[in-house]
């Protein structure tokens, strides 16, 4: 019986390390070209991703899913994936018409006790799915604008990999976060 106590105290404490981690914690220290008042403060986030095509084209445009089409951060979002794209070695397209993958983006938060903030981006060929990312983290309730770029950093390394979920600390990738906001050139 003691065992089983100790073991499912165990348990407990990796759960609630696990939950902690997921939490958007602040990072201060980003610089931001893209979206000047905007402080990213995710610091770790939970990222899942699928990849469907390994061969997947390099030249890209970004569209915005329905749900956010008329959103006031829409472009900013946009900017932001655009500049992480291009920052793994993707090239953009002239326009829809000239791209070969076609990236749609969308990202959403909930608010009751702790705000969730979640941003996807999937990438298709031709209508035919290459691959997928999901980028979600949870903190108090506050402005979805300073989460949004680091959900964005966090969901780079994944693009085109499998991963079933995994914690990206941004902490330790610093170059995503500026890549986004528009810092490094």
């Amino acid at each position: 019986m003691k065992k089983t106590v100790k073991w499912m105290g165990s348990i407990a404490v990796v759960c609630m390390s696990v939950l902690g981690l997921t939490g958007c914690s602040s990072l201060s220290s980003i610089p931001n070209n893209v979206a000047p008042g905007v402080a990213n403060k995710t610091g770790v986030v939970q990222v899942s991703s699928s990849c469907l095509n390994a061969e997947y084209p390099k030249t890209f445009y970004v569209v915005a899913d329905k749900a956010v089409k008329n959103s006031p951060y829409l472009e900013e979002v946009k900017a932001y994936t655009v500049n992480g794209l291009k920052y793994i070695g993707m090239t953009e397209a002239a326009g829809e018409s000239a791209a070969k993958l076609i990236v749609t983006i969308n990202f959403s938060s909930t608010q009751a006790n702790r705000m969730v903030v979640r941003y996807s981006m999937s990438a298709a060929e031709k209508g035919k799915i290459c691959w997928t990312v999901n980028a979600n983290c949870s903190t108090r309730p506050g402005d979805i604008r300073n989460y949004l770029p680091g959900l964005v950093a966090a969901a780079m390394p994944s693009v085109g990999v499998d991963r079933a979920v995994s914690v990206t600390n941004l902490r330790k990738y610093p170059q995503y976060v500026k890549a986004v906001m528009g810092s490094l050139e």
